[in-house]
């Protein structure tokens, strides 16, 4: 207001746009895998989802997306990393199958897993022949690698090969 009743009035203003994140469109289980249909992006002003602390919280609809929950979730939670986790390929006691891959030469059998994997994680499987347990890497569902590496050889010396190196 002014003497001669209004006028302009100059506001400066800092404007902007609340990050969006990602929340649970309903209540999901433990151990529910996520769709496109369980999660949406949404803008809001959450203490996680602020600049400063949200390091952890989801921002993507595909971060989330074909992964598993580690917890049950309530319809307008806001998802963060410890929620979520990789699916469950291979379960402890599965018979899985066993690989071992090197250059030319793919052997195949199977064991008894020891323990839960998700796609990467090295887990221990036991032997069904004589119960010796090993480490494998998940590949797939019920599919383990173990890691195949080349033998090196000595290189032959000429006695050797006449038998006079004994």
């Amino acid at each position: 207001a002014s003497a001669d009743g209004t006028g302009p009035l100059r506001v400066v203003a800092d404007v902007r746009l609340l990050p969006a994140v990602v929340v649970a469109i309903h209540s999901l289980p433990v151990g529910a895998r996520i769709g496109s249909n369980d999660v949406q992006l949404k803008r809001m002003a959450t203490a996680s989802a602020g600049r400063s602390g949200g390091a952890g919280v989801l921002r993507a609809l595909d971060q989330a997306i074909g992964r598993e929950t580690t917890r049950a979730v309530t319809a307008g939670q806001v998802f963060d990393r410890t929620l979520l986790r990789q699916p469950i390929l291979v379960r402890r006691n599965d018979v899985v199958t066993v690989y071992a891959r090197t250059p030319g030469i793919r052997v195949r059998t199977n064991a008894r897993a020891r323990e839960d994997g998700s796609q990467g994680d090295l887990i221990m499987v036991e032997s069904f022949t004589d119960r010796r347990r090993y480490f494998a890497r998940v590949t797939g569902p019920r599919e383990v690698d173990v890691y195949a590496g080349g033998v090196k050889t000595a290189a032959r010396s000429p006695q050797s090969e006449t038998g006079l190196n004994r």
